[in-house]
């Protein structure tokens, strides 16, 4: 019933998809190259099971699988799924391949799922315009061109090379035959026993490559695998240190701010006839007006450097003095911070360290 129902999708092609199925059926399905992602994605969201994702699709089964592909994207067609649903379910035999060959190529080895989402959504847009015929030859032949190299998810865009290019004197003598002058963050480095694959997947042409993924070293992914969790765990344990000592410190300076802030400024009385009368000493405990400006850190940092005072004369004629300019500088402007500033433009220039006004 499910090969009659192929053969009535088949006969129901227009000339535009099968232009479209040609170029994807030109590609073949190579080891996490992006057609092999959908046609797997759509084997997988048609029940087809006679063929796994990331292997050689023959002939006969292309001329079955790929027309689905322009069945779920036509517009026009009820039966389709959304470009987003076709997304999602590429990623998942993608990230399948690439865990497949290394344990470790997690993120942020590779690229977030949505980093990787944006990227196949591009590459689809593209597919689907040269399949319309926009652009011209050399574009469509680039294009394709991608199609047949791989991939590439991998954070770290570091050049590899190999000891063979280099005349490194290692070369075939260890089990790791590159070099990478790479200076991304440690978490994000490639594996190093995966370098000389990657050169490989990299730099291959028609699809072929130096080497081919073959089946599962269960010691070495175990290995790996154990690894990562170790990582995983220290890292999680520096996270924690850090979200303490974070708080450890926010704790603190709310600490500070309560031992050496706890001062509120007295209500003043505007009816006073004397100096003694403009606050009513008998309430609390005042802060010294020197520190009222300062912040905690700043205070704080008095118990290793000593705050250094003024020597501002304080005999009657100099207080009376400060207390006529203070004045005159609220006649002027408002607020403690502008009368101050207003004082320091017109009166600081005159002063002599130590002494008194001139």
């Amino acid at each position: 019933m499910k090969k009659v129902y192929f053969q009535r999708v088949l006969s129901s092609r227009t000339s535009k998809q099968a232009e479209v199925l040609s170029y994807l059926g030109a590609i073949g399905c190579i080891t996490m190259a992006v057609p092999a992602c959908i046609i797997g994605a759509i084997a997988k969201a048609t029940d087809w099971q006679e063929t796994g994702y990331g292997k050689d699709v023959a002939d006969k089964d292309q001329k079955l699988i790929l027309p689905l592909v322009m069945q779920y994207l036509t517009p026009g067609d009820r039966r389709n799924y959304t470009d987003k649903e076709l997304i999602n379910d590429m990623i998942v035999p993608l990230l399948h391949q690439w865990t497949k060959a290394n344990a470790l190529f997690k993120p942020p080895v590779i690229n977030q799922c949505r980093t990787i989402e944006l990227k196949l959504t591009k590459l689809w847009h593209k597919a689907v315009e040269t399949s319309l015929g926009k652009g011209n030859l050399a574009r469509k032949n680039e294009f394709l061109h991608t199609l047949d190299t791989l991939f590439d998810i991998l954070t770290c865009k570091c050049s590899i090379q190999l000891c063979s290019e280099s005349n490194c004197s290692h070369s075939g003598k260890r089990e790791n035959n590159s070099h990478i002058d790479c200076g991304c963050p440690r978490e994000k480095k490639i594996p190093v026993l995966e370098l000389e694959f990657i050169k490989a997947q990299r730099t291959k042409a028609e699809g072929q490559g130096s080497m081919q993924m073959g089946s599962i070293d269960y010691s070495e992914t175990k290995k790996q695998i154990a690894n990562a969790k170790k990582r995983e765990q220290i890292r999680e344990r520096e996270q924690k240190k850090k979200m303490k000592s974070e708080e450890a410190i926010q704790r603190e300076e709310e600490l500070c701010q309560d031992v050496y802030h706890f001062f509120d400024i007295p209500p003043i009385n505007v009816n006073a006839t004397k100096l003694s009368e403009l606050v009513d000493l008998s309430l609390e405990v005042l802060e010294p007006p020197l520190t009222t400006s300062l912040t905690s850190q700043e205070l704080r940092n008095l118990k290793e450097t000593p705050m250094q005072v003024p020597k501002w004369p304080s005999h009657t004629q100099s207080v009376e003095r400060c207390v006529k300019m203070v004045t005159e500088a609220a006649g002027h402007v408002y607020s403690h911070e502008r009368r101050e500033d207003f004082l320091e433009v017109a009166h600081l220039p005159t002063f002599v360290a130590g002494g008194s006004p001139r």
